[in-house]
């Protein structure tokens, strides 16, 4: 995946390990908000326009499964299936050795494990 995103643009493949660039302002009050189209300036556009090739790149590589599951993802290999995944192999270990935990335990520790965001 990542020499197929390189290949295309190597600026893609910082979008897609960076995530994508939002255009932002900041008022006199330190108040940060998204910046309207009107004031774009034209290397306002190429970013936009990076981040559009670089979703439409994924979306085109990979499965709509796949890209739904990792399209939320902030970091790189990040993915909820994949923890959950992990999650279970722990679980089936400890279920093989004889040592159970009720569901509400299991529900607590994947949460304390997910990030607050």
């Amino acid at each position: 995946m990542k020499i197929f995103v390189q290949v295309v643009d190597y600026r893609l493949w910082k979008i897609v390990l960076e995530g994508s660039q939002f255009l932002t302002t900041t008022s006199t009050e330190a108040v940060v908000s998204l910046k309207g189209e009107a004031n774009w300036t034209e290397e306002d556009r190429k970013k936009v326009e990076f981040n559009a090739k670089a979703i439409n790149l994924l979306k085109c590589a990979i499965s709509f499964e796949k890209y739904r599951r990792v399209s939320r993802c902030t970091t790189e290999g990040e993915s909820i299936d994949e923890l959950f995944e992990r999650f279970n192999i722990i679980i089936n270990g400890l279920d093989a050795m004889g040592i159970t935990y009720p569901e509400f335990v299991l529900v607590r520790r994947i949460l304390r494990s997910l990030t607050k965001e």
